[in-house]
């Protein structure tokens, strides 16, 4: 007896499965690779969307340091309000280290007080 593939020894169904698991196969990786491009896709979205918050956020630096240099802030009252504004959130009693350093030098280097080259005079 002969199975439909030519042979002689029964290895149709063999076949057959085979075939089966390899389109289950082919199919499963067609799903994934469009998977991977729709979250490439997503990923290049965000990525826009954190270029575009960073840029107003320099934006947002530049006239603020525009104004501090006309008007200089006292640094208790940036810790005071870094402290009100982040204690709760970030469960420090004291307010996010990381938003009063990035105040902080906010107002150091509006005053002209950057570390190097900076001459403390807010004048400058």
């Amino acid at each position: 007896m002969t199975s439909d593939n030519g042979g002689e020894h029964g290895g149709g169904t063999a076949d057959e499965a085979l075939i089966g698991h390899m389109t289950a196969l082919e199919s499963n990786l067609k799903t994934i690779a469009d998977d991977l491009r729709a979250l490439g896709e997503q990923a290049g979205g965000r990525v826009r969307e954190i270029e575009n918050l960073a840029t107003h956020v320099l934006a947002i630096e530049a006239v603020l340091a525009a104004l501090l240099k006309r008007h200089p802030v006292d640094p208790g009252d940036v810790d005071a309000e870094v402290r009100r504004a982040t204690a709760e959130l970030s469960g420090d009693p004291d307010g996010s280290p990381q938003v009063r350093a990035v105040a902080r030098g906010l107002a150091r280097g509006a005053a002209g007080q950057e570390g190097d080259g900076g001459d403390g005079d807010p004048g400058a």
